[in-house]
Order: structure tokens, then C-alpha cells, then sequence
């Protein structure tokens, strides 16, 4: 792209900003003040509040559960309506980084983007309630997401249409117990849009007809947007810091630290106590809800986040990934990181390689549809989020779809809005802007 390209569209975002603003204050009645784009940043983009699901609940909210009986439900009528999920995410930049000294990993040659936090509470139970309220098949509702404390999910209703809602104070957890090939299910209706027909989760990213064997076999499709991180990916965006001096350019910890990480304790609510930038969920130490050898904490509140801005990739909960590990001819997918209940001795070991999750049913034929309390997963984007008029490269044309959008919330801004935060808004063009200015060089 010529400097005069870049120049033409830079201009034209500046003459759309002072507009997008104008638009704001009418929205907002004229009474509201904005921010100046100087106080914008992509920290504060997918940080409206402490609602990770995007800044608008996901929750169905419900004052008792009995406040809809099985009565009261009209035949083939959905009791609880999916709302739209949004992915808070940051931009894994650096292409063509060299790999992680000792191990070969982390070397991605392509940009991409990556969730800040795990998946939420919240943001499974839409899925549910968009395609396991009439039949659930695969399981997509463990009920150990109910009757577990580590669990955060809870089904209404003994027969169809169910209804999913968030456990109390939950919602803002990890969600745990789902299997390696329902998450890629999951990833399937993010790619496919997040349809209602639950046929449509069985194809997109990977294609699942071959079953549990694609466990073993299966690969991302070459056409895929959302995906589960692969090893590469899911290192570079954990520890990786272009602008690290020293003899790596990688951390030992995802936290930008060569120290040991510190735990602490939880709140009666589950969040973490004492946040730090060397903090992590660990050592079985943040205990609430009744648990007495660790517990799942509020995503991202341990404040410890990786160069980019990725949050609880040592702790909390351990992340499944692609990546496909086998020892002695038995074959599995590995989980990165460390979860609430890792040890301290040797942390780095329980920590960073996620050895402690490659013994017993992980690496079992039949791991595929097993699911564990200390496993939890965030999913990946290949596709840039700006490109949207999808000419495969950021142009003027992906602004003016920007602002033919502007203002939109939910379903109105599922594929428009960039940053994953719930709204179309001045925080998109920024990122846009990044997306532009990376695309330059």
C-alpha cells in the first residue's frame, strides 16, 4: 500500500471519528461526555466493566428459579432466547517471531488474535441455550457444571426446551468440564455465527463427521477463522515480548516475568485478592464457595497479564489447545498452563509446561468426550476482525461499513464490532486504525 493510500484512509478515519462522536452525543442525549481519543486505549476497548462476556450481560436473569414453570412454557416456544457472545480479544502482532530457544515453539508466521480472558460461564451458556435447549446429543451440558462447585452452569427444566442460566457468581468464571470436541463445537458456532440449528456446530472450523477419531486425526480446516490456539500460537501469545532485552526474547512465566508467580486468596464472591502484575491462580490457596484446595477465580482479576494482554495463561484453569501429543503410541490433545490446585514445588514445571496434565485419561482413547474441572479453554481468530467487507486487506471501504454500524449492540454487531467489547463504537476505529498501520509494514 502507497503512503498516499494510507494517508487518503487515515484522513478519512479522522473526518469519521469527529463524526462517530457527533452521533454519540446525539445517542447519549448531548449530555454525555466522551472520551478523547488520547484516553482511549486498547486496554480500556474490552474493559467497559468487569462483565467479560463483553460489556453486556449474557446472563438470563431469572429473580427465582421458579419464576417460569414447565406450565408456563408454550410448545415450541424457546424459553430463554441466546444472546449474542462477544469475545474480548487482542492482536498478536511480531509475524515471522523466532521460536522459543529449547523447545522450538512459538514461532507464527501470520498476525492474529487471541481472547484476553478464558471462556466464561456466560458466554457457554448462550451456546447452550442457542443449540441444547430442544436435545443435547454430545453432552454439550455436562451436569457436573451444576452440581460441582467448580461448575458455573445450571440447566432448568427435567425435560425439553431447557433453559441455562449462571450458578450465583459465576458468571465471570471459567467455564470447566467440557470435553476437547465440544469445544471445537463451540469454536463451530462462533465461526458459522452463532446459529440456533444445532447442525451447523458439526462443521466450520473442523469438521467433526468423522467422531471421536478426529481426536487423533482431525485437523483446523484450511478455511478457518475461529479456532482453538495451536502450541505455537497459544506460546507466542502467552510468552513472547519483542521488546524484552536479555538473551530470549521470551519470559519464563506469562505474567513478563522470569520470577515464580505469587497466589493469593479469593473473595466471597470469587474474585482474586491482592491483584499483581506477578500474580496467578495457583497452590490451591484461592478458596471460596466452600472449597478448601482451590478454586476457579473471576477471569482476569489476578491482574497479571502477558506482553499482549492475555490474561490467566498460567492459572485458573489449564487450556486445552490443538496440539496433539503422543507418548508410548497413546495420542492426546494437551492442555497449556497450570490450574488452581498446581503445586508450588517446581512451579515453572506445573506452570508453564502443563506436564501435569500429560498422565492418566488425556492421553486414553475416549479423552475426546471426557471433561475435567481443571480444564477450561480461549479461542483464537486468524482472520483480521477490520477486514469487514472481506477484500482480504483494510481499506475505506472497511470503514464506511464501520460506520453504517455505528452504535449497534448484539446480534446488529456480531462480524462488526472489532474488539469483541458488545458495541460498535469509537474503540473499533482504533483498532482499525491498528489494523491499518500493521498491515502497512
Amino acid at each position: 500500500m502507497s503512503i498516499f493510500s494510507i494517508v487518503g484512509i487515515t484522513t478519512f478515519f479522522l473526518q469519521a471519528l469527529v463524526l462517530a462522536q457527533s452521533v454519540e452525543a446525539l445517542r447519549v442525549g448531548g449530555g454525555g461526555e466522551l472520551l478523547s481519543p488520547q484516553l482511549l486505549t486498547l486496554e480500556s476497548a474490552a474493559n467497559v466493566s468487569h462483565d467479560q462476556s463483553g460489556g453486556i450481560s449474557n446472563e438470563v436473569q431469572f429473580e427465582s428459579s421458579q419464576e417460569l414453570t414447565e406450565q408456563q412454557i408454550i410448545p415450541g416456544r424457546r424459553p430463554c432466547p441466546a444472546e449474542a457472545v462477544f469475545i474480548p480479544r487482542v492482536v498478536v502482532a511480531n509475524p515471522g517471531n523466532p521460536p522459543k530457544g529449547g523447545t522450538g515453539e512459538g514461532r507464527v508466521s501470520y498476525i492474529y488474535e487471541i481472547a484476553k480472558y478464558e471462556t466464561t460461564n456466560d458466554q457457554f451458556l448462550q451456546f447452550l441455550n442457542a443449540v441444547a435447549q430442544e436435545s443435547d446429543p454430545h453432552g454439550l451440558f455436562d451436569p457436573r457444571m451444576q452440581s460441582e462447585v467448580y461448575g458455573g452452569i445450571e440447566r432448568l427444566y427435567s425435560s425439553p426446551p431447557h433453559c441455562y442460566r449462571a450458578k450465583p457468581n459465576m458468571g465471570d468464571k471459567p467455564v470447566v468440564f467440557v470435553s476437547w470436541l465440544n469445544i471445537l463445537r463451540f469454536v463451530n458456532w462462533l465461526n458459522n455465527g452463532q446459529p440456533t440449528d444445532p447442525s451447523l456446530i458439526e462443521s466450520g472450523s473442523y469438521d467433526l463427521s468423522m467422531g471421536e477419531a478426529f481426536y487423533r486425526f482431525g485437523e483446523r480446516s484450511v478455511d478457518a477463522d475461529w479456532v482453538l490456539p495451536n502450541a505455537d500460537e497459544w506460546v507466542k501469545a502467552a510468552y513472547y515480548d519483542p521488546t524484552k532485552s536479555g538473551s530470549s526474547p521470551y519470559w519464563s512465566y506469562a505474567t513478563q516475568s522470569n520470577f515464580e508467580p505469587q497466589p493469593s486468596f479469593a473473595s466471597l464472591l470469587g474474585n482474586f485478592l491482592q491483584p499483581g502484575p506477578n500474580k496467578v491462580n495457583f497452590a490451591a490457596m484461592a478458596n471460596w464457595s466452600g472449597t478448601t484446595s482451590g478454586n476457579v477465580v473471576s477471569v482476569g482479576s489476578t491482574g497479571a497479564q502477558s506482553y499482549y494482554g492475555v490474561y490467566d495463561m498460567n492459572g485458573n484453569v489449564i487450556d486445552w489447545t490443538e496440539e496433539l501429543k503422543c507418548i508410548g503410541g497413546l495420542c492426546g490433545r494437551m492442555g497449556r498452563g497450570g490450574y488452581f490446585e498446581s503445586p508450588t514445588e517446581n512451579p515453572h514445571l506445573n506452570l508453564v509446561s502443563g506436564l501435569s496434565v500429560s498422565v492418566g485419561p488425556v492421553y486414553e482413547f475416549g479423552a475426546a468426550t471426557e471433561a475435567f474441572k481443571q480444564f477450561g479453554f480461549r479461542v483464537a481468530r486468524l482472520q483480521s476482525s477490520s477486514d469487514l467487507s472481506g477484500s482480504g486487506s483494510i481499506g475505506k471501504e472497511d470503514f464506511e461499513v464501520l460506520f453504517q454500524n455505528f452504535g449497534a449492540t448484539g446480534f446488529d454487531a456480531l462480524g462488526i464490532d472489532i474488539n469483541g467489547d458488545g458495541v460498535v463504537d469509537e474503540r473499533d476505529l482504533f483498532r482499525m486504525q491498528e489494523a491499518l498501520l500493521l498491515q502497512s509494514w
